[in-house]
């Protein structure tokens, strides 16, 4: 009942996002998938029968082979484990190596077909669905229920409501299409505001003032004001807000809207509405208890992480060291693995994830939760549903395209980028462009970009300040102002210019250093450092006071602070928790003062000795009998001296492959290829295989394919002769005849060098930012072109010709 309620919700899912928008249609066909679940129970009872008794006959094998006899505790362990991983339902069926969804009373493989309007259409020309109407994706654009044409290259299509329109020159506000400037420009409710001058303060627009920001509907100065559940208040010594309330947290603590005062030397935080202290106590779900040994919080209620698993506010018993969460239940992360909440063995060559399934790598990917067959050896990605070479191919908007000729995506439309530029998503050819401002290619060297206008440069100092360019180094920009340096040392202070050797800027004001040197952040008040203290916030007056202690001042010399509340120091020089003391006399532990000369180090909340004990999931142990492996303590036995997983071995004899135990060979050379023991100097470990070197050298060709490297070579995951294919050309081989520039391959011509991914002749040419330009008309200063008529190149910096 459970797997027909978990596989109707989900195939319902897969089908909205398959079929469109159309969510009212598909409501009314619950009544049919619920009476299709039957059908799909018995299709995969077949399946489900055959999946035991091959898992039963996997598992027979795999202990044959080994020649382990399990006993004991082992044997009921491995007999839980086994029974855990009986066929979980799944979301879907999976025949073969496809996922297959439902589209009306029918099933359907979404790797060649969809579904529109409970018919399924073979992925041919149109491959998506509009509200019952099939569409060509690439082609067309669906807005709710209506199918547009796209435009040609470069046009911005974007759907605002129903209607289609161009977002280069609009916006979409509330369903209402704004044709204005874009650049800069934003929806405040249903009208359009400009965020470099102007606020959009909860649907309203406002001017965009010196030091202010939005508090509910209009603007607040956040140097001296604060702003509480949309009202302004002063703000004083507050840096914070209790509901509506502007409050110090030095000097008090907020829980639920309700304040509480702070308690000089409590280590205090909140719980729902009351206040508890979080080094003698724990605070789950709203409750407080008395923190003991151990415990964290698992739902509403305690649990010793020791023993126990939280699982989804679940606890379960630790039944063996390798137990850990798999939803809300437990599994054996050594044996299984855990996809979505659901454990698999991994005996059946499952080691990784797609959504609910576990799958083997070696023979499928995961393309969106979907699995996909792959050939070995083949360096392949995703493209939705499909998979590519990303060594020869890229992908854009789920379309493979060649990278030779397209090597980039620009949004969803693939261009190359050594002869073109993406300009908001937008593809223009690059000429002399090497920038883009907006929606327009411009040439940095000549030109400058502010705020998504492009304007000539006034010399080598030039940046912009908003939508005008300046000289920066007699001028500022201070909050969208251009104002006058007053010196050459010259900082903004909101809105004004300050000269920050001579002055500081506090509260958004300008003072003396003379008078005042510094400012105190919180109050944004400014204070003179050799008279006075700033102390959460408060300005105090210093006396012999070199430190603060929450908003009071204190002399680190003869005093000592411990959450906020001073002592005097004697022989007290450290803190536990909210209380000094004497780290010769005692040691601190988990905030709690243990009386000790000897022993310094803890575990949990007891002492040992390290040169004794060891301290092995908070608990201590005597250091000749036990040691700590993977985080359990396990028991030596005879010579065994190393950790293996969980378990223990003898490093002399054995090896330890992938948290399995396995005999040493006789040579001290020895490594491990998987779990099969091998000698690194005679021998290569390929894919999980072990194969001899010989006396010529060898490699292993992307971990998986071994070859000798004096002969052969490994490109784009393949090995091939170095006689006829010397060199490797981003995956692909090529001839001592061809040159390789970039990722695309060419006959060998000596005139002519690589530019980018093109050739050219230098002597009638220049390369110029991998862009080829006839050289007696262009010039490339600094990786930038320019026109030698208007223009020049000194010391690497375009100027214009006079």
């Amino acid at each position: 009942m459970m797997m027909t309620i978990r596989t109707s919700v989900l195939l319902l899912i897969g089908l909205q996002i398959l079929a469109g928008n159309c969510l009212e249609e598909m409501i009314s066909d619950d009544v049919a998938m619920i009476e299709m679940d039957g059908a799909l129970d018995i299709a995969l009872e077949g399946e489900e029968s055959e999946f035991e008794g091959r898992k039963k006959r996997e598992v027979l094998t795999d202990d044959n082979m080994n020649g382990e006899n399990l006993e004991g505790d082992e044997s009921d362990i491995h007999e839980r484990e086994k029974r855990q991983v009986i066929r979980p339902p799944r979301p879907f069926p999976v025949y073969g190596s496809a996922n297959l969804l439902n589209c009306g009373d029918r099933f359907y493989n979404p790797l060649y077909q969809y579904c529109c309007g409970e018919r399924i259409y073979t992925r041919s020309v149109n491959d998506s669905c509009c509200c019952g109407t099939p569409y060509n994706s690439k082609t067309q654009i669906c807005c709710k229920d209506k199918i547009y044409n796209r435009p040609a290259a470069g046009g911005r299509t974007s759907c605002c409501g129903s209607n289609l329109y161009d977002s280069r020159h609009g916006v979409c506000c509330d369903g209402q299409i704004r044709y204005v400037n874009t650049y800069g420009a934003a929806c405040c409710g249903t009208n359009i505001y400009y965020y470099a001058t102007q606020l959009c303060c909860n649907k309203r627009i406002q001017p965009r003032g010196s030091c202010r920001r939005c508090c509910g509907t209009t603007t607040y100065d956040y140097n001296t004001q604060i702003c509480c559940n949309g009202y302004a208040r002063p703000r004083g010594t507050n840096n914070a807000c209790c509901g509506g309330t502007p409050y110090s947290t030095n000097r008090h603590i907020c829980c639920n809207n309700k304040l509480i005062l702070r308690v000089a030397g409590r280590a205090q935080s909140c719980c729902g509405t009351t206040v508890y202290d979080y080094t003698t106590q724990i605070c789950c779900n709203n409750r407080v208890y008395a923190r003991g040994t151990n415990n964290a919080c698992c739902g509403r209620s305690l649990y010793n992480y020791n023993t126990q698993l939280c699982c989804r506010g679940r606890v379960i018993y630790k039944t063996t060291n390798s137990l850990a969460c798999c939803g809300n239940s437990g599994y054996s992360y050594v044996r299984q693995i855990c996809c979505g909440g659901v454990a698999y063995d991994k005996r059946n060559g499952n080691n990784r994830c797609c959504g609910y399934l576990a799958y083997n790598s070696n023979t499928h990917t995961c393309c969106n939760n979907f699995l996909v067959p792959i050939k070995p050896y083949q360096p392949l990605a995703c493209c939705g549903l499909k998979t590519y070479n990303q060594f020869t191919s890229i992908c854009c908007n789920n379309v493979v395209y060649s990278k030779y000729a397209l090597n980039s995506c620009c949004g969803k439309t693939p261009y190359n980028y050594n002869t073109q530029l993406c300009c908001n998503r937008r593809v223009v050819t690059k000429g002399l462009s090497t920038s883009c401002c907006g929606n327009a290619p411009y040439n940095r060297g000549t030109h400058i970009c502010c705020s998504g206008r492009v304007t000539p440069k006034t010399g080598d100092a030039t940046s912009c300040c908003g939508t005008r360019p300046i000289n920066y180094q007699t001028h500022l920009c201070c909050n969208n102002r251009v104002v006058p340096k007053p010196a050459p040392s010259s900082g903004c202070c909101c809105s004004t210019a300050f000269n920050y050797q001579t002055q500081i800027c506090c509260g958004g004001k300008v003072y003396n250093k003379a008078q005042y040197d510094r400012c105190c952040y919180g109050s944004n008040r400014p204070y003179n450092s050799k008279t006075h203290l700033c102390c959460g916030g408060v300005t105090v007056y210093k006396g012999s006071s070199d430190r603060c202690c929450g908003s009071r001042s204190y002399n680190s010399k003869t005093q000592i602070c411990c959450l906020n509340k001073v002592y005097t120091k004697g022989s007290n020089s450290r803190c536990c928790g909210a209380r000094p003391y004497n780290p010769s006399t005692h040691v601190c532990c988990n905030n709690r003062l243990i009386a000790s000369s000897t022993r310094k180090y803890c575990c949990n909340n007891a002492l040992y000795d390290p040169n004794s004990q060891i301290c092995c999931r908070g608990a201590v142990y005597t250091k000749s009998l036990y040691v700590c492996c993977a985080g359990f303590p396990v028991r030596y036995s005879g010579s065994n001296n190393r950790c293996c997983g969980t378990s223990t071995y003898n490093s002399v004899t054995h090896l330890c492959c992938n948290n399995r135990v396995v005999y040493k060979p006789s040579s001290s050379h020895t490594s491990c290829c998987g779990v099969i023991p091998y000698n690194y100097r005679t021998q290569v470990c390929c894919g999980g295989r072990v194969y001899t070197k010989g006396t010529r050298p060898a490699r292993c060709c992307y971990g998986q394919r071994f070859y000798f490297t004096d002969t052969h070579q490994c490109c784009g995951f393949s090995v091939y002769l170095k006689s006829t294919y010397p060199s490797c050309c981003s995956g692909r081989p090529y001839r001592a005849n061809q040159i390789c520039c970039q990722h695309r391959i060419y006959t060998k011509n000596l005139a002519y060098r690589c530019c980018g991914s093109l050739l050219y002749n230098p002597t009638t040419r220049v390369c110029c930012n991998n862009n080829i330009y006839v050289s007696s008309t262009t010039g490339c200063c600094a990786n930038i072109p320019y026109l030698k008529r208007t223009h020049k190149c000194v010391n690497n910096k375009i100027v214009r010709l006079h």
